[in-house]
């Protein structure tokens, strides 16, 4: 525990709802906690802050606690896991570099948590294959929190005197809710349905989005969804029958065949495009009548428009491309620059450490006699040994970083381009490899640029990327 000279330990927890509890994080970091002296010890908890929705800097408790931390203030960081400090591999870079700059050590609490490296090229690498597996995790949290949502239209979450969380129906809306069920699985045709449809929008007050969500989701009907069957769930009371519930996705399956087209409301863009025109984000629109689409809604901009099938289709075939066309000679040049910058810093380093214990070894040499045992000998003794301890610990990590130089780049892009393109159906990987290859996607009337992270690191050079739609 790094508490010298009037540091702090740092204590960093974040939920991202505020639904979502505490105590596991608390729980694990409970054994570390208990030996920092309670005036040593300062908590930062940033709670029903999503690091997907909120940027970093207004992530208010991260804020105050990095600003101690450059301010020398914080010798030790405590912390779950990586993934509470930040959204994605080039946030934690970020902190992985002021903590490393100012000597923090840090203390991650989870069980699978993999030690702080201290090394940024380590760190930086980890943290971007581990970005994978949390995209993993998160979809599987996401189904959890099907069965108990923050909100849900047409319902009252209690919690009752047992601590457990109840759904209830509102009555200002379940019956209009009720209805629309019971109307839309009786349709015949598609005159029919937006009929109804319309008629129970402007009663309800939703948009065709929102209304097609309620019509799709079985929790109305006291059920969720698991690998395509239903289970019903205790705590809800039911606003419709799991039997109409069923006949309104007949209903809206038919949807597409009336229509001529597939209705998938929950068609997702891979990124959110930028209007090349105004250079606002590009709002997601979705309607019965036409296909989801990105549009530009400022006034003039409205001719804009994108179908959101396309821009995937292009974003996928971009991705494709910049994955079979990896410049390996400039890969390999990056890698060993930055390792000979690496290295001379730590020999620089390993020299001063050097110098200061053969200072140290000859003063003491020159006070002590043979034999001397006394605590101040003792004392200056320890600082030798501290030292020659520091210089190894150096040599080591330049041995290691100097085995870099031999290696396989080439096959290690292999690895990775295959890696990559057997896990281009995975729509969350997909997704976070698009957010690490391109820094933005700008769709014009007659074209779409890509701009990219890494183009020196394509045959083609170049960090600006075109693709006609």
């Amino acid at each position: 525990m790094n508490l010298e000279g009037g540091k702090y330990c740092a204590f960093y927890v974040r939920v991202s709802t505020d639904a979502q509890d505490e105590r596991m994080q608390h729980s694990a970091a409970e054994p570390i906690l208990r030996q920092v002296p309670p005036d040593r010890l300062l908590t930062f908890v940033d709670h029903g802050v999503s690091a997907a929705k909120v940027p970093m800097a207004k992530r208010q408790e991260l804020q105050r606690m990095l600003a101690l931390i450059r301010g020398g203030q914080i010798g030790t960081l405590i912390c779950y896991e990586r993934d509470r400090l930040a959204r994605d591999a080039y946030e934690y870079v970020e902190i992985a570099k002021l903590l490393i700059s100012r000597k923090v050590e840090v203390v991650f609490t989870a069980a699978s948590a993999r030690t702080f490296d201290g090394n940024i090229l380590v760190e930086g690498i980890s943290d971007i294959a581990a970005a994978y597996e949390a995209q993993a995790i998160q979809r599987r949290v996401s189904d959890a929190v099907k069965e108990y949502p923050a909100q849900l239209f047409g319902y009252k979450r209690i919690r009752g005197d047992d601590g457990f969380v109840r759904y209830y129906r509102d009555s200002k809306r379940a019956d209009g809710i009720a209805e629309l069920f019971d109307d839309i699985s009786s349709v015949r045709g598609f005159d029919e349905f937006m009929l109804k449809f319309e008629s129970h929008r402007r009663i309800l007050h939703r948009t065709e989005a929102q209304m097609l969500k309620v019509l799709q989701t079985p929790f109305y009907a006291g059920h969720v969804q698991r690998f395509g069957t239903y289970h019903a769930l205790p705590h809800v009371e039911p606003i419709t029958s799991l039997q109409t519930f069923k006949a309104v996705q007949v209903s809206i399956s038919n949807l597409a065949q009336w229509t001529g087209r597939a209705l998938d409301n929950a068609i997702e863009g891979i990124m959110q495009p930028i209007c090349g025109l105004c250079g606002s984000p590009m709002a997601q629109k979705s309607s019965i009548s036409y296909e989801p689409r990105y549009e530009c809604r400022r006034g003039g901009h409205r001719v804009n428009v994108i179908d959101i099938s396309l821009l995937n289709a292009v974003v996928m075939e971009q991705i494709s491309k910049r994955i079979t066309n990896l410049d390996v000679e400039a890969f390999h040049q990056t890698c060993s620059e930055f390792i000979r910058r690496h290295v001379r810093r730590l020999e620089s380093e390993r020299a001063r450490v050097i110098k200061e214990y053969e200072d140290k070894s000859l003063a003491f040499a020159r006070r002590f006699e043979p034999g001397v045992n006394n605590r101040v000998a003792e004392l200056a003794l320890q600082e030798i040994e501290s030292l020659e301890e520091q210089s190894s610990s150096l040599s080591d990590k330049i041995r290691q970083l100097q085995a870099g130089y031999s290696l396989d780049v080439r096959g290690l892009i292999d690895l990775v381009q295959h890696t990559l393109v057997t896990r281009m159906q995975d729509k969350g990987a997909v997704r976070s490899l698009a957010s690490l290859l391109f820094s933005r996607v700008i769709v014009f009337p007659e074209r779409i640029d890509f701009l990219a992270y890494y183009g020196k690191f394509l045959r083609n050079g170049g960090e600006s990327h075109e693709a006609t739609a």
